[in-house]
C-alpha cells in the first residue's frame, strides 16, 4: 500500500525475490522483497509522473523496478557495496526513523477512515489543530503559531459553533494575521460542559489548486462568500477580501451557469459553507477560440475549393486535349479511309477499263500476227505485201503500247503497301512522258520535264 500499487503486485514481489535470493543470494541478513522503505521510495519517485494506481503508474513502477535491478546487478558485479561504508550513522538513523514515522502516520487515515490530501512535503499534510473549552480559551494547540491560551469567545465562528454544533467559516485574518479557513465542531462533556476541536486550513493550498486549473477563454476560477467578497486570489478580479468588480446576480442553490452581457459565470455553492466557487469567462475571449476555429475552417474550405477547382480545371483541360487529339486522329483516319476508298474505286474502274481494252487488243494482236505470218511465208499473194507488212507492224506496235497501258492500269488497281524504296528518276520521267506525251522521244525527257515544271532545271 505505501507504494500505491495493487495488492497482488505485492504478493508477486513477496515470493519471487526470495526464491531468487535463495539460489543466488550471498547475505543472510539482507531482506528481499517489497519492504516498506522501498515502497515509500517508489511512491515518492513516481507520484510526480502519474496518478497512483493508474495503468501509467504501474508501467512506470515496473520500469523503475527493472532499472533498479540492472543497477543492483552492476553494483554487485563491480563490487561497489563498499560505498555504503561512506554513509554516516546519523544519516542512516535519520532515514530509518523518518521512514518509520511516515509509515506509521500514513496508516492513520486507514484506521480512522479519514481521507487526507497529500502535499508536496509530508509534514505539510498535518493540520493546525486546537482544542477550545466552553469559555473560548484554547487549552491545547499544535501548529506553527503561538496561539496556546488565546481567547476566542468573541469570534463569530465560536458563537456559531456553540449554537449549532459546527462551523465552516469563510476567510478571515484572526490572531495569526494571515488569511485562513477554520472548521470547528462541538463535543459535549458528561458534566454538561463542552469543548471544541478546531482545524485551520491555509488558503494558499486552495489558491494553488485554482491557479493550476486549465480554463479556456482566459477563464478565472476563485472562491467568494455570499456577499461577493473574494476568498481566494483571482487572476483578473482582485485578491483576497476584495469585492467583485461586477455585480453578482442572486446566487442559485445549486450549480448554475449565469449569462450576462459581458461574462459567462458558473456558480457552484459549496454545501454547508458560506463559500461559492465561481468560474468567470469573458464572452469575447471565450468566443475568440470559436472565431479562430471558424476562420481556420473557412480558410481550409476556401483552400479546398481552390484546390478542387484547379484539379477539376486541370483534369478537364487534359480530357479536352485528349478528346481533341482523338478527334483529330479520327478525322485523319476518316480522310485516309475516304482517300483509300476513292483510290480503290479508281482502281476498280481502271481494272474494268483495262480488261475491256485488253480483250479486243488480244484479238487484234492475234489476227495481225496471223496476217503477218501469211504474208511472210507466202501463203497469200499480194502486190503490196511490203506495205501491208508495215501496216501490220504498226498495228502490233500499237497493240503492244495499249497492252503496256493496260498492265499499268491493272498494277494501279492492285493493293500495295506504302513503303520507301529507291527509284530511278529517268525511268519515272520516261513512263510519265510515254503516258502523257506519246509523241515525244524518251531521250528528250529532260528538256520536256524542265519545260513543263516552272522552268526549273533538273539534272537527269
Amino acid at each position: 500500500m505505501p507504494a500505491a500499487m495493487p495488492p497482488y503486485y505485492g504478493l508477486y514481489a513477496s515470493f519471487l525475490p526470495p526464491l531468487v535470493a535463495a539460489l543466488f543470494g550471498s547475505s543472510r541478513q539482507l531482506a528481499t522483497g517489497p519492504v516498506a522503505v522501498v515502497s515509500l521510495m517508489t511512491s515518492a519517485c513516481l507520484a510526480p509522473l502519474a496518478t497512483a494506481g493508474s495503468e501509467g503508474y504501474i508501467a512506470y513502477a515496473i520500469l523503475l523496478a527493472l532499472l533498479v535491478g540492472v543497477f543492483q546487478f552492476l553494483l554487485g558485479v563491480l563490487r561497489l557495496g563498499l560505498v555504503v561504508n561512506f554513509l554516516s550513522h546519523p544519516v542512516v538513523s535519520g532515514f530509518t526513523n523518518a521512514g518509520a514515522l511516515i509509515i506509521a502516520t500514513s496508516q492513520l487515515s486507514k484506521m480512522f477512515g479519514v481521507s487526507v490530501d497529500a502535499a508536496p512535503h509530508y509534514y505539510e499534510t498535518i493540520m493546525d489543530l486546537g482544542v477550545i473549552d466552553d469559555t473560548g480559551r484554547q487549552v491545547a494547540y499544535i501548529g506553527p503559531y503561538p496561539l496556546l491560551g488565546i481567547d476566542y469567545s468573541g469570534q463569530d465562528w465560536f458563537k456559531q459553533t456553540a449554537r449549532t454544533g459546527h462551523c465552516i467559516s469563510d476567510v478571515f485574518l484572526g490572531f495569526r494575521n494571515a488569511p485562513h479557513f477554520i472548521i470547528a465542531v462541538r463535543s459535549e462533556l458528561p458534566d454538561g460542559h463542552f469543548f471544541m476541536l478546531r482545524a485551520t486550513l491555509d488558503t494558499q493550498r486552495i489558491n494553488d489548486i485554482l491557479a493550476n486549473l486549465d480554463l479556456s477563454g482566459n477563464g478565472d476560477a476563485f472562491l467568494v462568500n455570499r456577499e461577493g467578497i473574494l476568498q481566494t486570489v483571482s487572476r483578473s478580479h482582485g485578491t483576497v477580501f476584495d469585492h467583485l468588480p461586477f455585480s453578482l446576480p442572486p446566487l442559485p442553490p445549486t450549480t448554475k451557469v449565469i449569462l450576462t452581457a459581458e461574462r459567462i459565470i458558473g456558480c457552484a455553492p459549496i454545501d454547508g459553507t458560506p463559500l461559492v466557487l465561481l468560474v468567470v469567462k469573458r464572452q469575447a475571449a471565450l468566443m475568440q477560440t470559436w472565431y479562430a476555429a471558424r476562420l481556420n475552417l473557412i480558410g481550409f474550405l476556401a483552400a479546398s475549393v481552390v484546390v478542387i477547382l484547379v484539379v477539376i480545371m486541370g483534369v478537364a483541360a487534359q480530357m479536352v486535349e485528349k478528346i481533341f487529339l482523338a478527334d483529330q486522329t479520327r478525322a485523319k483516319a476518316m480522310r485516309q479511309m475516304e482517300l483509300t476508298n476513292r483510290m480503290a474505286s479508281i482502281g476498280r474502274l481502271a481494272a474494268g477499263v483495262a480488261h475491256e481494252i485488253n480483250n479486243p487488243l488480244a484479238i487484234i494482236n492475234e489476227k495481225a500476227g496471223l496476217i503477218k505470218d501469211l504474208l511472210l511465208f507466202g501463203q497469200a499473194q499480194c502486190s503490196n505485201a511490203e506495205k501491208l507488212i508495215g501496216l501490220v507492224d504498226s498495228v502490233i506496235a500499237s497493240v503492244d503500247r495499249a497492252g503496256t497501258i493496260t498492265k499499268r492500269l491493272l498494277s494501279f488497281a492492285r493493293h500495295q503497301d506504302v513503303r520507301i524504296e529507291p527509284v530511278s528518276l529517268r525511268q519515272v520521267i520516261a513512263e510519265v512522258m510515254e503516258c502523257s506525251l506519246p509523241d515525244v522521244a524518251v531521250t528528250d525527257a529532260a528538256s520536256v520535264f524542265s519545260r513543263h515544271f516552272y522552268g526549273r532545271k533538273f539534272t537527269v
